[in-house]
């Protein structure tokens, strides 16, 4: 169990920045689909 413990506390802190990276690419892939099914112009 302690090792258990112990990885969740290491590995706790990561965890809102892989949800902050994942949300980022998921807004840029949301990004360049609309802007290949519709171009946008600058």
């Amino acid at each position: 169990m302690s090792v258990v413990y112990y990885l969740l506390s290491t590995s706790i802190p990561f965890v809102p920045n892989l949800i902050a990276g994942y949300n980022v690419g998921l807004s840029i892939a949301l990004l360049v689909l609309v802007n290949k099914v519709e171009p946008v112009t600058p």
